[in-house]
Order: structure tokens, then sequence, then C-alpha cells
């Protein structure tokens, strides 16, 4: 965390805080914080944390499949921190999940193609004004 936060991880910038709720899913011996909209691995595929259900299968980081024990909202709010990585499928807390909320794939794609031509840090802010202006058009139909 503390070589992510310094900025010594050369593939992956955090580029912004929020403050959201948050959702704790325990699986195995393995337990993550992450806001409702962050996206976990499951054998239905991406999921957002909040859908995610005690009995549910998530991964390891060997792959090794993973039963939910719990998942539980937490409040009050809390600061987390986004991050984009050249490889969006990372592990956290032991359990595999992509760096993105909502979705993965368009994101995945555009980081990975754009963070090798203009670097990680420029992709990163690059692709939040995107995803900013496309979460404000849909609050607006």
């Amino acid at each position: 965390m503390h070589d992510l936060l310094s900025g010594k991880e050369p593939e992956c910038h955090i580029p912004h805080v929020v403050l959201s709720d948050g959702v704790t899913i325990k699986a195995g011996d393995h337990s993550l914080t992450v806001t409702p909209t962050h996206l976990i691995k499951t054998t239905k595929g991406y999921v957002r944390a909040a859908d995610i259900a005690a009995g549910d299968t998530v991964f390891a980081a060997d792959s090794t499949p993973l039963i939910v024990r719990s998942v539980v909202p937490l409040t009050p709010q809390d600061e987390y921190f986004g991050l984009n990585c050249l490889t969006s499928e990372v592990v956290a807390g032991g359990i595999i999940s992509s760096v993105f909320g909502d979705y993965h794939i368009l994101p995945a794609a555009f980081m990975a193609a754009a963070g090798r031509i203009v670097g990680v840090k420029t992709a990163s802010y690059i692709g939040s004004g995107i995803a900013d202006l496309f979460y404000r058009a849909n609050r607006l139909m």
C-alpha cells in the first residue's frame, strides 16, 4: 500500500480519493474492504461488491476458489482510493478484483493501451476524465 501511495509502483497510479460507504467481503481466510461498486472476480464474472452474497465464490491470488462467508455493509463513509494500473486485475486482501468500479472491459482495455503509449499516470488522468463525463451524461438521461 505504501508503494502505491508514494508512487513507487510504476505500473499503477492513484488518480483520486473518494468518500464512500464500504463493503467488507470475507472469504476463506481473506478479508477485503472496498466501495460497493468495486468489481470482484467471481464465478459469474466481475460482480459489484454490494451484489455479492454469502455462499458466492470469489478467487484467491492463486485462482483458488473461495466461498464467501459474509458481506458486511459499512457506515459511516470512509476514504477509498481509486487505482489505475496497466493490468486491471489485481489482488487486494488476498482476493482477485478489478481496479475499476461498475465497468471492467472497456476501462481495462483503455488503460492497457493508453498506459503503454502515454504512461500510466497520464492515461489514468485521461481515463478518469472520460469516466466523469460518462457518469455525468448518464445522470442527465
